[in-house]
């Protein structure tokens, strides 16, 4: 997107910006547009109302937030009389904007009225981003082009909010009374009458159920029990495909949503509340009777997976997220704002230049200011030095822990330290087993206080710990195409799929490797183990009575394939995929089971060490690895010894972090390897 001599006037003070006029036209017309003056974005904090144009247009310009594209794919506009060249995206959406209203044609547009070509204005620039989303009057958000059905987008909006608002109705109606209650059944007679109506039209089934039955659907209220269709409504086809866009994975996206005044959101030619938008999607989750995911691959076919729109979906949710956090002002000490946090949370996000992926949460994170003069576009630092910058930063900012909870995940392992995680490539990568917040449940180290410190030579770090046991035997990986596929329940892990079957596949190898182990160090059974491992505890979400249903349907279901598996010199093969079929329609535990345990294990294998524990690991873990337990950490980290070391000194590259079972409340301390002192890492 290349500049042109006397496009541009330079920029003389640091919060200066550039708006430009879009000229309406035709269909087929030209898209014009001509720059305006450099403007102060601190005029409207100093001036007061004021007849001057410059500041009137200030006050209320329009920013559009859109997809870059494909940046070999272009289209010529004129811009300030002379030919330019834009993406072909920003074409279709300038056309799009530019006879929307007379009131939008005042923009500030990224490519536009940012100097590509100019290191410095776009470093500087980047560092005004929030403020610029905030003094605008409003964020015109471009999806993309329309798409078939669009049409049936805002009817299903509205059939979703009125299920939820019945759902709503019946749950307050219900608070404070037990479900037994005459009083509470009584009153909800007439909704009662609703349903029988509903059922003789068709558009729902309680005809076939018992009294309790019926009691108990009233009592939980779900969409689908009060007029929301599902294999019969259209939309959901156009509803998958508004999530299908690019759009919702654009990292930039949550920082233009969560500061904007106003949205107006644009698919096509068709404008879809923001509003309407979020609190359709809150009912889904708060009282739709599928998984989420599940909604958005619906097309007439409750079994379809879904892919980009699941991540679409995923992304819409982190930016409700982000805009409520702005709303609540969250105060600076609360970790949930810290930039370091947010770049776990956000990384099935993309950016077209790597280091954006940092770039666009300074606005939004609560400590993003203090990171603000890292800011970077030189073509001297390429984006993995810009990486290990950010990484060096926060551990001087006390954050050294939560950066080695992301770390391990570079692709290219002689180019990069291992503790410097690759958050470009985090979309791919799998689920860290410390939560992301402050609130884990595991306390691996018996010492509270980490002690993480870069050397000298900028490449490696000095950990406080210690190696306690190695890795001794694994099983294939979870996501890695290794495992049996049958097309049924598809579960979508940041664009990875796999189907049910694959999960208790995996689920299986890990039995039968805890079978292996005798006398296991917490006096449980090897499927005690293996399900508590496969699950992470369990998740503190789950209740008792859950997790006791799970394990009593894991063991029936294994009591089925045991005949099927043949023991041979204490090799297992796996059972095939019809049996698993079979059990899984008889036991809905495992669905439960594969839900709790299946994204989260993504990218991982069980494990055995050679002191006897069973544990969840990185899939690219290798046989001899290391476990290792750091100071303050909350749960054990998979090591590898880096040669060459020296006589001195024993160097590791990071692998990783992991649940070992026996291992995550601090046991380790009892071990008789159990020897702190300095890790090296590089």
């Amino acid at each position: 997107m290349s500049a042109q001599n006397g496009v541009y006037i330079p920029l003389q003070n640091p919060s200066d910006i550039r708006l430009l006029v879009l000229k309406p036209g035709q269909p087929d017309d030209p898209i014009e547009c001509d720059l305006l003056n450099p403007m102060n974005l601190d005029a409207l904090d100093t001036l007061e109302e004021t007849a001057n144009r410059a500041i009137g247009l200030l006050r209320q310009y329009f920013a559009l937030s859109y997809v870059w594209g494909d940046q070999n794919d272009k289209r010529l506009i004129i811009l300030n009389r002379q030919p330019f060249w834009v993406t072909y995206n920003l074409f279709s959406s300038l056309s799009r904007v530019r006879n929307l209203s007379m009131d939008m044609q005042c923009l500030w547009v990224d490519a536009l009225c940012i100097d590509q070509n100019n290191q410095h204005e776009r470093e500087a620039q980047v560092k005004l981003m929030s403020r610029i989303y905030r003094q605008a009057k409003a964020i015109i958000a471009d999806v993309g082009e329309k798409s078939e059905g669009k049409e049936l987008i805002s009817p299903l909006l509205e059939s979703i909010i009125d299920a939820g608002d019945t759902c709503e109705a019946i749950e307050m109606s219900l608070e404070g009374s037990s479900y037994n209650d005459p009083a509470r059944i009584a009153s909800l007679g007439a909704l009662m009458n609703d349903i029988v109506e509903s059922t003789e039209r068709g558009t729902l089934s309680f005809r076939h159920k018992s009294e309790d039955e019926v009691k108990r659907e009233i009592v939980a209220p779900k969409l689908e029990h009060h007029g929301l269709q599902i294999s019969e409504n259209k939309g959901w086809k156009a509803f998958q495909q508004f999530f299908a866009s690019p759009y919702w994975q654009r990292i930039w996206v949550l920082q233009e949503f969560a500061l904007a005044p106003k949205i107006s959101i644009l698919y096509g030619d068709l404008q879809i509340r923001p509003s309407k938008l979020m609190d359709a999607m809150k009912l889904l989750l708060r009282f739709g009777s599928l998984p989420i995911d599940t909604y958005f691959g619906l097309s007439g076919n409750k079994d379809m997976g879904v892919r980009f729109e699941s991540l679409g979906f995923k992304g819409f949710i982190t930016l409700m997220n982000e805009k409520e956090l702005v709303r609540e002002q969250s105060p600076k000490t609360n970790p949930t704002g810290w930039l370091i946090t947010k770049l776990e949370y956000t990384k099935f996000h993309m950016s077209t230049d790597p280091r954006d992926r940092i770039y666009a949460l300074l606005g939004l994170a609560s400590d993003g200011e203090s990171y603000i003069d890292a800011v970077t576009y030189s073509p001297d630092w390429k984006y993995e030095e810009v990486f290990k910058n950010f990484a060096k930063m926060f551990i001087e900012r006390d954050h050294g822990m939560k950066l080695l909870y992301q770390a391990g995940t570079c692709s290219d392992w002689l180019k990069s330290p291992s503790w410097v995680p690759d958050w470009q490539k985090m979309d791919r990568s799998l689920n860290q087993i410390a939560l992301p917040f402050e609130h884990s449940t595991f306390a691996a180290s018996p010492s509270s206080s980490p002690s993480i410190h870069v050397r000298q030579d900028n490449n490696s770090l000095l950990v406080r710990g210690t190696t306690v046991d190695k890795i001794s035997k694994k099983t294939a990986t979870l996501g890695s195409g290794h495992l049996a596929s049958v097309n049924d329940h598809v579960t979508y892990a940041y664009g990875m799929a796999y189907g049910l079957t694959d999960i208790i596949s995996f689920f299986s190898s890990g039995i039968f490797l805890a079978q292996e182990l005798d006398d296991y160090p917490t006096n449980e059974g090897s499927l005690d183990v293996a399900l508590r491992t496969f699950l992470r505890g369990p998740p503190s979400e789950m209740s008792q009575s859950q997790m006791v249903s799970m394990q009593e349907g894991v063991r029936a279901f294994f009591s089925r394939i045991r005949l099927c598996m043949e023991l041979v010199e204490n090799k297992w093969r796996e059972p095939d995929p019809e049996t698993v079929r079979r059990g899984q329609e008889q036991e809905q535990p495992l669905i439960a089971l594969a839900n709790a345990g299946g994204i989260p294990a993504n990218q991982r294998c069980f494990c055995t060490t050679e002191k006897g524990f069973f544990g969840l690991v990185p899939g690219k873990v290798e046989i001899g690895d290391e476990v290792a337990i750091f100071n303050g950490g909350n749960v054990p980290f998979i090591l590898r010894r880096f040669e060459p070391g020296n006589e001195r000194e024993l160097v590791y590259r990071l692998v990783g972090d992991g649940y070992l079972h026996g291992l995550m409340h601090g046991e380790a301390l009892s071990l008789d390897t159990y020897d702190e002192r300095d890790l090296v890492i590089v």
